[in-house]
């Protein structure tokens, strides 16, 4: 941190790189050593960390969002951390719509950023998301539906209308996810 602490230079660039982080100040030393702490230990044990990226269904069509503040869902704002800590494995969930192709550029930029295609009808997936998770992607996006708000059947019937390969396909349902995971 600027006032001196040379213990701190690791999570210096965290939060330097991450507008959602205050300012590095040395009241916010604490917590941004809890953060740094949670991600070191979640490399450790060779674990995945997902985080919510676009828009939210919460505080839709209210006034003011009721408080919820889109921009701290950016993509972006991961790129910092995928970048920082590259044997981290980050997920983005809901491939964050509105920029989502903010989030395939990252993508295509470090490997160990994954997109989650939750949260939406597949049928509505943006064209851009899915020519990507059939082609130069592939191995990179992974499956989920969103469930209560989605039922998994319905997700897997429309992915089946998207003519996705049957490659690109398992990868998405299943290889992916288990490679994630260490589980193959």
């Amino acid at each position: 941190f600027a006032v001196g602490s040379a213990v701190m230079t690791g999570t210096e660039a965290i939060s330097n790189g991450i507008p959602a982080f205050k300012p590095p100040e040395p009241k916010n030393a604490a917590g941004t050593l809890v953060l740094m702490a949670c991600i070191l230990g979640t490399m450790f044990l060779g674990l995945a960390v997902l985080f919510h990226t676009g828009t939210s269904g919460i505080g839709a069509g209210q006034p003011g969002g009721q408080g919820i503040r889109l921009d701290y869902a950016r993509p972006i704002r991961l790129d910092a951390v995928a970048a920082s800590f590259p044997s981290l494995n980050v997920i983005a969930a809901h491939f964050g719509y509105p920029w989502h192709l903010e989030l395939l550029a990252m993508a295509l930029h470090k490997t160990n950023l994954y997109i989650d295609i939750s949260g939406w009808a597949p049928r509505y997936i943006p064209a851009e998301v899915i020519r990507d998770l059939k082609g130069r992607l592939q191995n990179q996006f992974v499956f989920g539906s969103d469930y209560p708000f989605i039922q998994p059947k319905r997700c897997l019937d429309e992915l089946q209308e998207l003519g996705i390969g049957d490659e690109a396909l398992q990868k998405v349902l299943v290889g992916n996810g288990k490679r994630l995971l260490r589980l193959s």
